[in-house]
């Protein structure tokens, strides 16, 4: 399902679900979903064995084991994840706007380039730019300050 592009994805859709929101949901869904399953997966496969082998040694419960070392663990994957799902979500939904809508901010694109409004394109990038920006802020917010603990230090590597 990775390997598929998100259009053939949008023609499906289009097909199976009409012009209305339903089809950018199962779009975003389907082609996010691998990434973030498979960071979780990686995220899982790189616990460090010494932690899982110290919680069998002093006794941990499974339900112990997954919330003080397998979470923390893969908080810094899922992290990751979230923000290139949510960034790749965001241009799917404008593409997916674009191509078969005429409501949102692809159809205001759609409409700025009928019209050949060069200006209303640029200021849509621009609006867009910072949506993405401001949601990676977010994130990172929600993970620095919420989420944060002793053992990670959340950075952004994207915008700094």
């Amino acid at each position: 399902m990775q390997s598929v592009p998100p259009i053939s994805w949008l023609v499906l859709a289009i097909i199976w679900f009409g012009l209305e929101g339903k089809a950018s949901i199962f779009i975003v869904v389907i082609s996010t979903l691998p990434m973030m399953i498979i960071n979780l997966i990686e995220g899982i496969n790189n616990v460090d064995c010494k932690l899982i082998e110290m919680g069998k040694v002093f006794k941990f419960s499974k339900q112990k084991m997954i919330i003080n070392i397998m979470i923390p663990s893969i908080i810094p994957y899922f992290q990751s994840a979230l923000q290139i799902v949510i960034g790749l979500g965001w241009k799917i939904v404008i593409m997916g706007e674009v191509l078969s809508s005429s409501n949102g901010i692809g159809g205001e694109i759609t409409n700025a380039r009928l019209n050949i409004e060069t200006n209303y394109i640029f200021a849509w990038t621009i609006i867009i730019v910072l949506l993405f920006y401001g949601t990676d802020k977010l994130i990172l917010y929600i993970f620095n300050k919420k989420l944060k603990g002793d053992r990670y230090d959340f950075k952004n590597t994207r915008f700094e």
